[in-house]
């Protein structure tokens, strides 16, 4: 189900969501490093299919869908991929806690609620009570993963 909202930022179950277009794709970025750097999917490697921040560009890994649901969530497909593979929480392994797309289902970790905090939305999924966030530094630098929920501008997210 894709629904139409109307301007502004609309509420709905405490579900806060951007006004966008009936099927419409977004882009998503931080506060942290701006619209100039947006959520983005790794296509090959090791690490394909995971989620990282990457310069803003017109491609379909940058083009997210968001699918509301009547329970109060929705989930995040990107064009890339298309609408069978669902932002996703890893659960287990060396990359947990670390989002990457995978096969839609019954998955609590496919299940996202939003808060907006000041114009910027706290994103955070049904499977943990933690917060979308960027690393910083290190090895996955860049990437998606979920940390504890903090005032840090990397947690802070625009759908748009």
């Amino acid at each position: 189900m894709v629904v139409r909202w109307v301007a502004g930022l609309v509420a709905v179950a405490g579900l806060v969501l951007p006004a966008i277009a009936e099927g419409a794709p977004v882009r998503i970025y931080t506060q942290w490093k701006g619209a100039e750097m947006r959520l983005d999917v790794v296509n090959g490697g090791a690490f394909d299919k995971f989620v990282h921040l990457a310069p803003a560009a017109d491609v379909s890994g940058q083009a997210w869908t968001m699918i509301p649901d009547s329970q109060g969530t929705f989930r995040l497909t990107t064009e890339f991929r298309g609408p069978e593979m669902c932002l996703d929480v890893v659960d287990k392994g060396e990359m947990e806690g670390f989002l990457k797309l995978t096969a839609c289902g019954n998955h609590s970790g496919q299940y996202w609620t939003s808060a907006d905090e000041g114009g910027w939305l706290r994103l955070r999924p049904q499977f943990r009570k933690l917060c979308l966030d960027v690393v910083n530094g290190g090895p996955q630098d860049g990437f998606a993963h979920m940390a504890e929920c903090g005032d840090f501008s990397g947690q802070h997210w625009k759908i748009e």
